[in-house]
């Protein structure tokens, strides 16, 4: 009985928590990814499984839209068309993305601007995930 206790009062203050961070009347907003994973498959129908960090999906009047995504071992983001302006910025792995039909391995530190109206798509390379941050604007 005191373990159901505790498991509900810890979703509650979860919950209280991530309402919290909602209110940018303090100037700030502050969220953790451990509370944002979402693990499904490769992103545009891309093969394998990755895992989706959406940072402020419920900030309203934002303009810019953040993310972390981990590409698991064989997996891929699907080539699509590009509909706005993106930056992935590769934090761990080794990969290769596609632009274009040209492709090119990339690596940490490594910052693809891929621009609207062009064709791309990202595969996951070795034995490491690859994780990499997406940011563009909504």
């Amino acid at each position: 009985m005191k373990h159901a206790f505790f498991v509900i009062l810890l979703m509650t203050m979860q919950k209280l928590t991530l309402a919290q961070n909602c209110d940018t009347s303090s100037g700030y907003v502050l969220e953790n990814e451990s509370t944002l994973a979402k693990i499904g498959s490769g992103p545009h129908k891309g093969a394998g499984t990755a895992t989706a960090h959406v940072f402020f999906s419920d900030v309203k009047d934002l303009a810019l839209s953040f993310q972390k995504h981990v590409l698991h071992r064989g997996s891929e983001v699907g080539y699509h068309k590009q509909e706005r302006d993106e930056v992935y910025y590769i934090m761990s792995g080794y990969g290769i993305i596609t632009v274009n039909n040209k492709s090119f391995h990339i690596k940490p530190g490594d910052a693809v601007l891929t621009r609207k109206n062009n064709f791309h798509g990202m595969k996951q390379e070795g034995e490491e995930n690859l994780v990499f941050i997406v940011s563009y604007p909504k």
